[in-house]
Order: C-alpha cells, then sequence, then structure tokens
C-alpha cells in the first residue's frame, strides 16, 4: 500500500481542503494552516516553507482532518465549519500559466486520493509583516513589539509565487513594513498573472503612488473603519483621522482603472453599535462592500450591553437587511442576528459558543481578562 495515501476513516473528501491548499506565516515565524486552526504547524525560524508543507505536523494535521475528528485541531467557531465545511472538491477557474494549472490538478489529486504527503503546492498564503500598527485601538489584543524580517523572505515568497492563487497580507498594520510595500511595487502581475494580493488595513497610510500599483496587482483590500462617524472612529480607533480615512476611501473607489474589491469591515462593540446603519451609508455611498461582526471576548466594557442597545442592533440589522443591496451578505447579516438573539446582558461573550454558536465569521477575537484600553 502506498505509505503516503492515508485509508482509515469514512471521509472520501475532508470537510475542508485547506490543510492541502493554506499556509499561514505569522510575523514571528510561526506557522498555521489558517487563522481558525487551533494548533502550530512548524516554525520559519527553524525550517524552510517546503520542509514544513510536508513536514510531521503538517501530515498529522492532514490525517486527522480526514479521520473527521477535528476538534482537535480546529476551533469550533470557524464559520466554515459551522457551513458543513469548506467547498471541498471545486472547479478552479482555468489557469493563465501551466504551472498553476499542474498544481490545482495535483492538488485536487491528492486530495481526492486523501493523501498527506501532497506533490502539490499551497495556493493561499497568509503573511503577517508586521505586529505593529500606527493606531491603539480600544479592542486590539495587537503587541507592539519591533519588527523582525519579512517571513518568508522575499526569496523564499518568490519561489511560491508562480502556484499561488492568493496572497493575503494582514498585521497589525501591513503598511508599516517597509518590505511588504517593497514587494507590492516590485510585484510583476505579467510574471505571475494567477496570484493577486489582498490585504487588511486601516487604510490611513495609504499613499497615491501605492493606490495607483493596487490594479492587476490586487484582487481585494479590506478597510477596518469600526465607527460610522468621525467621534464613534476616533474614539475606537485611538490616533486615527477621520478625515484622512474618507480621503483614502474615495482615492480608492474613484481610481479608474480599479479591477479590485474593496470591503469597509465594522466590528461591533457596545461603543459603535449605534453606528451600523451609519457604516451601511458609508459602504454605499463609496461603492464598496462591507462586512460587520461582533468582538468576541471577555474585555471589560467591550461587550457590556443594555437591553436597549441589543435592540438597536436587531433594529438596525433588520433594516438593513429589508434594504435588499447587495452591499453586504445576506448569509452575513443573518449569522450577526443570530448571535445578538441569543446574547444574554450581563453574560460574558465566550459563554455564547458553549451555547453553540459557531456561525460568526472573522471576528476579532478578545483575549479572556484582558481589559479595554482607557
Amino acid at each position: 500500500m502506498d505509505s503516503n495515501k492515508y485509508s482509515e476513516g469514512i471521509n472520501i473528501v475532508p470537510v475542508c481542503t485547506l490543510p492541502w491548499r493554506s499556509m499561514e506565516v505569522h510575523s514571528r515565524g510561526v506557522v498555521k494552516v489558517c487563522c481558525w486552526s487551533k494548533v502550530q504547524v512548524g516554525d520559519v525560524r527553524s525550517n524552510s516553507l517546503a520542509e514544513i508543507w510536508n513536514g510531521p505536523e503538517y501530515q498529522r494535521f492532514r490525517r486527522i482532518m480526514l479521520e473527521g475528528d477535528i476538534s482537535q485541531i480546529c476551533n469550533v467557531a470557524c464559520p466554515w465549519l459551522a457551513d458543513g465545511g469548506f467547498v471541498s472538491i471545486k472547479k478552479d477557474r482555468r489557469s493563465f500559466s501551466s504551472d498553476h494549472q499542474k498544481n490545482l490538478e495535483q492538488l485536487n489529486f491528492d486530495i481526492f486520493e486523501r493523501r498527506i504527503i501532497t506533490k502539490g503546492l499551497p495556493t493561499r498564503l497568509r503573511i503577517f509583516p508586521t505586529d505593529r500598527c500606527n493606531l491603539n485601538c480600544i479592542m486590539c489584543w495587537q503587541n507592539r513589539e519591533p519588527d523582525i524580517p519579512l517571513k518568508p523572505s522575499r526569496e523564499e515568497l518568490h519561489e511560491y509565487l508562480p502556484f499561488l492563487s492568493s496572497l493575503v497580507a494582514i498585521g497589525g498594520e501591513p503598511l508599516l513594513s517597509r518590505e511588504f510595500c517593497s514587494f507590492v511595487f516590485e510585484f510583476d502581475p505579467r510574471v505571475f498573472p494567477d496570484c493577486k494580493i489582498s490585504m487588511i488595513t486601516n487604510g490611513l497610510l495609504l499613499t497615491n503612488p501605492f493606490i495607483s500599483q493596487m490594479p492587476d496587482r490586487f484582487s481585494w483590500v479590506g478597510i477596518s473603519v469600526d465607527g460610522g462617524n468621525k467621534a464613534t472612529y476616533e474614539h475606537v480607533r485611538r490616533g486615527g483621522s477621520w478625515e484622512r480615512l474618507i480621503q483614502n476611501l474615495n482615492a480608492l473607489s474613484q481610481l479608474p482603472n480599479r479591477n479590485f474589491e474593496i470591503s469597509i469591515t465594522f466590528t461591533i462593540m457596545q461603543q459603535n453599535h449605534q453606528d451600523i446603519i451609519s457604516i451601511y451609508n458609508l459602504a454605499k455611498q463609496m461603492k464598496t462592500r462591507l462586512w460587520i461582526e461582533p468582538v468576541q471576548g471577555d474585555a471589560n466594557g467591550i461587550q457590556s450591553y443594555k437591553r436597549s442597545e441589543i435592540r438597536s442592533i436587531l433594529d438596525q440589522i433588520d433594516y438593513i437587511s429589508a434594504l435588499n443591496e447587495n452591499i453586504i451578505p445576506p448569509y452575513q447579516l443573518q449569522r450577526v442576528k443570530e448571535f445578538y438573539q441569543v446574547f444574554k446582558v450581563g453574560s460574558p461573550i465566550s459563554r455564547l459558543f458553549r451555547m453553540g454558536i459557531k456561525s460568526i465569521s472573522g471576528c476579532t477575537i478578545v483575549p479572556k481578562n484582558r481589559w479595554l484600553r482607557r
């Protein structure tokens, strides 16, 4: 029997294929499969990406995913699992390059054959260029440690670009990393036509030269806002400038040759719950998508709602749902509504997950016992 082919268990195709497609490299070198995985699968400070990709921890992760006992490796709040699983085998769009297409076909074969050692290479890579940030948001857990050189290095990253479909930069604030900004300017979409960059940023450090480089290089940019007006925004996102934010949103949305998606992201907390309709109107004005989500965690004051405030959140969600304008995905509105329908006034937010509320996606996680910044 082929020792690489894992035959035990009952899953013909795993509930999630990200262990065969995805790699996430944190700023301090830790490697995980995705943001919802609970376990580390390597460290680029001691091993190369190639060594990690088919190393013992990745093999173990794939084996557990095939067996189906994913509670060992996956966060129960993962939205893909709550929805019944990440789309396992799908028909990918036709690649522009033969190398990219062959890699996709190899990965699909490895997944279908349930191989824990794959001959294919990752098509999705998330990197954290820095933990630093130019803001001091009241709910944020990020540290402010000095930068270390970009991991993976630009040289190692270059080896994977022909096979990547998605390179996502998050942080911290990615635009504080000179190495990442240099990488964007050097990236040639004609050489790597199948790879698109995405980024989550607060948007304040965007410049006209950087924005001009985004068409053809980027597929998506998420702008974290967390306030529907100047007062709320600058209270929650301490150090931010509402005027600068609006200026940069206008520059992005009015870019003549823009061929990438813009999404405003808004994290609901007690301090901004009244701004849901305002942020919706801002997204509509800027012709962007909108993603809203509740903060999760027990940080003091972040989720200390009154009953009237919960009612206000639900009323605003109902109002937006009735508009049916396709600015925010309906399923995402429904998830947020379900979250607050079971919210108990005065209860720690972590109780919701013990109650079985597992379908909130992409939420900001505030570690237990971390106090709200005053």
